[in-house]
């Protein structure tokens, strides 16, 4: 993991050729925001890094981002999540570790999972850390169709009035103007992967709406 970080950190310079949006911020369901941060050696300016947060802890977070950042993380064991079952049902090696074994945390009623993490406490500290760096004039908010994600979840995301939200999707009924669509996981019905795909993300970021 080092390695693959310091082989980022060598060429991003060449990746940020392009990018005229260099502080924005990434509120994400899964590992997209750092995978960009790294990718451009960029810091990171949101605390949803490297985790999973469930689809209906994602929209309850997102409709109230503000009031969820005050509160402060409660550390919870994986059997206690509402998504218990979710995880068992997930392969192994996306979440690194026995569901058993995974740092867990809540927000009042949102449920989240650190995946890149020693132990509960250096995730909250980077998770306080982060949060103070979001810039809430140049935000993109986005979700995907991993984790059992249910048709109500997708409809509660596209009705929520931001500026910039992004749903990447390989099922087609979930497709959208805000919507990215990834073909190649089309037979599974969802995104496996979001991270690797032919999606333009400089070119996207370049041109989000701020304020």
């Amino acid at each position: 993991m080092k390695f693959k970080k310091l082989i980022k950190k060598i060429i991003s310079p060449f990746r940020r050729i392009g990018l005229k949006n260099k502080d924005f911020t990434i509120i994400c369901n899964n590992c997209f925001a750092g995978h960009y941060y790294d990718n451009y050696n960029l810091m990171y300016r949101s605390p949803t890094i490297g985790l999973i947060i469930p689809p209906k802890s994602y929209i309850k977070f997102v409709s109230n981002i503000n009031y969820y950042l005050e509160k402060d993380l409660e550390e919870v064991k994986a059997k206690d999540l509402k998504c218990y079952e979710m995880l068992k049902r997930k392969d192994p090696k996306a979440l690194l570790k026995p569901v058993d074994e995974l740092i867990c945390a809540k927000l009042e009623d949102v449920e989240i999972i650190f995946l890149h993490y020693d132990n509960f406490n250096d995730a909250k500290n980077k998770w306080n850390k982060r949060k103070l760096r979001i810039n809430f004039n140049n935000i993109l908010y986005k979700f995907n169709d991993q984790n059992e994600l249910e048709d109500c979840d997708f409809y509660d995301f596209m009705n929520l009035c931001f500026k910039n939200k992004l749903f990447i999707t390989s099922n087609k009924k979930y497709l959208s103007k805000n919507s990215f669509f990834v073909k190649k996981y089309e037979k599974e019905g969802y995104v496996l992967d979001d991270l690797h795909t032919n999606f333009k993300f400089k070119k996207y970021i370049n041109h989000i709406k701020r304020g």
